[in-house]
């Protein structure tokens, strides 16, 4: 398949990245830092700028051929405040090229804590997960077919290839992670569902999100 990645300089971008490669998909990878963006290997690169660039804009910049988008951008929760630019905006102008180049599938990392608005003070950064709760409402009603993975705290740890939907381990690897947003390409299970995502004893294939 042919895989537009949005965020793909990021460490989470980075992750899905190589997990799209080892399965033998075609990278489109996109980022706002060129010097960034010509470090990622093998890779059909494409610098866009997600916060000052419209939607007419990014379409001329994109290629035409794409499958799926997987969106892994993201502020830093050091700068909460850009939320509203990249988690909420941003997604949602990606949301509309998808629909204007005929992209089917819109696979969208959003964080554990987003899904509910009971939990927006998760991390104490309420503004942080209140972006990323309307990101996914508008996605789910954007006539993409969808998969929203809500990762619980990342970390750099070896990836084990199990997970669970449920919290009982508030962390799971940054590579496990992006193994899931990958599989969601093909995984019918995954398809048209938005989960949050823990470590687990649960072989990835096998998580069956309600």
């Amino acid at each position: 398949m042919n895989v537009l990645v949005v965020g793909a300089t990021g460490r989470n971008g980075m992750a899905v990245v190589k997990q799209l490669q080892d399965q033998g998909h075609h990278v489109v990878a996109t980022g706002h830092n060129p010097a960034k963006l010509a470090n990622i290997p093998s890779v059909e690169r494409v610098v866009i700028d997600l916060v000052n660039e419209d939607v007419s804009t990014l379409v001329k910049k994109l290629p035409q051929n794409i499958d799926a988008l997987i969106f892994t951008a993201g502020a830093s929760q050091a700068r909460p405040q850009d939320a509203v630019w990249i988690d909420l905006d941003g997604a949602v102008k990606m949301m509309d090229v998808a629909r204007q180049l005929d992209i089917p599938q819109f696979i969208m990392e959003s964080a554990a804590g987003a899904g509910s608005r009971s939990t927006f003070d998760v991390y104490d950064i309420p503004l942080y997960y209140v972006t990323k709760y309307y990101a996914e409402r508008i996605l789910k009603s954007s006539g993409l077919t969808y998969t929203i993975v809500r990762p619980a705290i990342l970390t750099d740890q070896a990836p084990t290839r199990t997970a669970s939907l449920a919290n009982n381990v508030p962390q799971i690897s940054r590579t496990d992670v992006a193994e899931v947003l990958v599989d969601a390409l093909m995984n019918d299970n995954f398809k048209n569902k938005a989960f949050d995502l823990f470590a687990g004893t649960t072989p990835l294939q096998l998580l069956e999100p309600k």
